[in-house]
């Protein structure tokens, strides 16, 4: 029964869960001496390392060996501690070392054109038909999986199924279908994939073990490599297309949208070989006439693990969206685990209703309200109206946003609690990535990063 919450005085809250794209990703590797051992990979596309479970940085030494690091001034450094040899307990290390912030922004800065979502070209509305190309290298074995697998995440629309198809019709309020078509074409449910002339090495970065790598350094030789081997997958499968599989649903010149699955795992301390999204403007790739640009590039392993949560973060990239979570200035969490931009859930949880304004263009320009009285807020995952209000503020640069949220249904299912939340909006920017300023923000009592489970105050709520 739909429950309306009625807003007699603001209440403040706070969920701070850390918000990245992933978090503890197992990533399964082999030591030189044949070894088998299972490492963690965190971070996102811009920034990204290794550790164990319990937190101790990983690096490679010069023999290729995994083995735990040291802090080395603004860099992390190799010790003779082998990850599966040595336990790190035993020994002077930290946990939870990595590059400085310097280093951190100086990567984050380099690959500012990565997060200019203003050029993405998808559309928001009818349907979008999106082709998943699988990859794989010279050197890799085929995908394991069956078609079904990926068939499931990306198009289930039988009720309670997790799925980038549902989650995107639930969260437009059924105003935009996202239909994925696989290629090269399968045979039957066995995946096929382009094989790339070249092997997994080339894609990752050069070191003293992988004499053939890119230079970490080298901004343009890393978007070569990558968007060359895109460009030539595209190229591979494009007469495999057929016509009645429109690609340009909106008719833009540009095909709506591309996901690239890559064969294997996440690459730690990389930027390529983790999943992102960009767009291919440093080759060309034509299909049934129009450009290959938008693009979501997906790793099997994470995508095996986070489903359908990381297929929509990606994808709302692609219609537009910025992350809202930090990538420095981490001290303080802007919006938790209550938007699918700044934090990961699987189940994916829904974006604010600001954002499906702003940046899903699904709903209508909110109302602000003026004058004191009593207003009803429907909650943001069941209603497509009445669902947001905007407040002015002292300060012309901000207002105010007030949305309903409770745990309900597949997607907002796992939410930590149900009541009233207040952000501070910031116009002038797109996302929270630079913040501070931040364009969304959860006032929270304190600003306690350590609140995550308070119970919400609600004024009033009834059935």
């Amino acid at each position: 029964m739909k429950r309306n919450l009625i807003l007699i005085l603001i209440s403040l809250l706070f969920v701070g869960l850390a918000a990245a794209p992933h978090s503890f990703l197992p990533v399964p590797v082999e030591q030189p001496d044949g070894s088998k051992i299972e490492i963690y990979a965190s971070g996102d596309e811009f920034h990204n390392w290794l550790h164990d479970k319990d937190n101790y940085t990983i690096v490679r030494d010069d023999k290729g060996y995994y083995v735990y690091a040291a802090q080395d001034g603004e860099r992390v450094a190799p010790t003779n501690l082998v990850v599966g040899r040595e336990n790190p307990d035993r020994s002077a290390l930290a946990k939870g070392i990595n590059l400085s912030e310097n280093l951190k922004r100086q990567k984050y800065e380099r690959f500012s054109d990565m997060r200019d979502y203003d050029n993405a070209k998808s559309p928001h509305f009818g349907d979008f038909h999106n082709l998943v190309i699988f990859i794989r290298f010279s050197d890799s074995p085929e995908f394991t999986q069956p078609l079904s697998f990926y068939d499931n995440i990306f198009n289930n629309d039988s009720e309670n199924s997790n799925s980038m198809k549902n989650y995107f019709m639930a969260a437009s309020y059924g105003m935009l279908s996202v239909d994925s078509f696989f290629f090269p074409e399968p045979d039957g449910n066995v995946i096929v994939s382009y094989v790339d002339s070249h092997p997994r090495g080339y894609y990752s970065p050069q070191s003293i073990t992988n004499p053939n790598g890119y230079d970490p350094d080298d901004y343009w030789q890393r978007t070569e490599r990558e968007h060359t081997l895109l460009a030539n997958a595209s190229a591979y499968v494009a007469d495999q297309i057929p016509g009645s599989i429109d690609v340009d649903g909106d008719d833009d010149g540009y095909v709506d949208n591309v996901c690239f699955i890559i064969q294997g795992v996440t690459d730690g301390w990389a930027e390529l070989l983790w999943p992102h999204r960009w767009v291919l403007y440093g080759a060309e790739a034509y299909i049934q006439g129009a450009q290959v640009w938008d693009f979501n590039f997906q790793l099997e392993n994470s995508l095996n693990s986070s489903g359908a949560s990381v297929l929509s973060h990606e994808m709302f990239h692609s219609l537009g969206a910025p992350d809202l979570y930090r990538y420095e200035n981490t001290e303080i969490t802007p919006i938790g685990s209550w938007d699918l931009m700044a934090s990961n859930t699987n189940p994916p949880q829904h974006m604010s209703a600001w954002m499906k304004y702003r940046y899903g263009q699904w709903l209508p320009e909110p109302p602000t309200i003026t004058e004191s009285g009593t207003y009803s807020l429907h909650p943001v995952a069941s209603s497509p109206s009445n669902n947001i209000y905007l407040v002015n503020s002292w300060n012309n640069q901000n207002k105010y946003v007030l949305e309903y949220r409770k745990p309900h249904g597949l997607y907002d299912g796992t939410l930590p609690d149900q009541g009233l939340l207040v952000y501070r909006l910031n116009q002038s920017v797109e996302g929270n990535a630079d913040g501070p300023p931040d364009e969304l923000y959860i006032y929270r009592p304190g600003a306690n990063n350590n609140s995550m489970n308070l119970v919400i105050s609600r004024s009033e709520e009834r059935r």
